[in-house]
């Protein structure tokens, strides 16, 4: 079986199935700027290294929701890969110059919300 990797599809395999990428980045990410917002807006206290207990916990909850996004990524790459190994004898998987495509400015953050870079190894099953 052949995959396609991509942008829009996560995965597109040569028997016609689909695989959706979960876009995990683009539904967080106006909570992550409004988070972000805030932790700019709050305020240092007794000198530059000292933060308030609020602004830890502004600095934990951003930590927790990038984590939440890492994660939604990686179990929907695992999730899917495991079905596409399932369901295939032999699996081969395009090469991606991710590293080139992210120079275009245009397409950075979806690129990066797919997950591409790590997400399809070379693998033969």
């Amino acid at each position: 079986m052949g995959v396609d990797v991509g942008m829009g599809a996560m995965a597109t395999c040569s028997d016609g199935t689909l695989v959706d990428n979960p876009r995990a980045l683009a539904t967080g990410l106006k909570r992550l700027g409004r988070l972000v917002k805030t932790i700019a807006r709050s305020r240092k206290v007794h000198g530059r290294s000292n933060h308030s207990t609020r602004k830890e916990r502004l600095y934990a909850s951003r930590q927790k929701l990038n984590a939440r996004i890492v994660n939604v990524r990686h179990d929907h790459r695992r999730q899917a890969t495991t079905a596409i190994a399932k369901s295939a004898g032999r699996v081969v998987v395009e090469t991606l110059n991710v590293s080139g495509m992210i120079r275009n400015r245009g397409m950075v953050r979806t690129i990066a919300d797919a997950g591409m870079s790590g997400s399809w190894p070379s693998w033969s099953i």
